[in-house]
């Protein structure tokens, strides 16, 4: 998952063909929370035309989709997510962030995806409790 909890509970979650063990430390896994988010996004923004009436509609899917399929890995975290979708006409976006926490624990990562007319971005931020 996102993190691996320590305790020496032996304990492990499965996520399909993946399984984990628990470990001494705690360990952001970026490529699975990345995973985890491209596949909401294929999921909400599949028609792959904007449509700016539905932009409202798609955001609160993909956060409210995003935080379920995190949490269905059942770790011991705290999330926060964000999106972003808007209409792939050439404009630039900057965005910027800034956390204070333990980096050898706690993470983020942006996810993007793109069609010919949508560009969408969802960060992730997790930190472990």
């Amino acid at each position: 998952g996102l993190f691996l909890r320590g305790g020496g509970g032996g304990g492990r979650w499965t996520r399909g063909d993946r399984t984990v063990m628990d470990e001494d430390f705690v360990t952001f896994k970026e490529d699975i929370v990345k995973d985890e988010i491209l596949g909401v996004l294929e999921d909400v923004l599949k028609e792959g035309v904007f449509i700016a009436a539905k932009v409202n509609d798609w955001t609160t899917q993909i956060v409210e989709q995003s935080l379920k399929r995190l949490a269905s890995l059942k770790m011991d975290l705290k999330y926060a997510v964000t999106c972003h979708v808007m209409q792939r006409a050439g404009a630039g976006l900057q965005v910027a962030d800034c956390a204070s926490w333990d980096p050898r624990s706690d993470g983020q990562v942006t996810v993007d995806y793109h069609t010919e007319t949508i560009c969408a971005y969802v960060t992730v931020y997790g930190v472990a409790f």
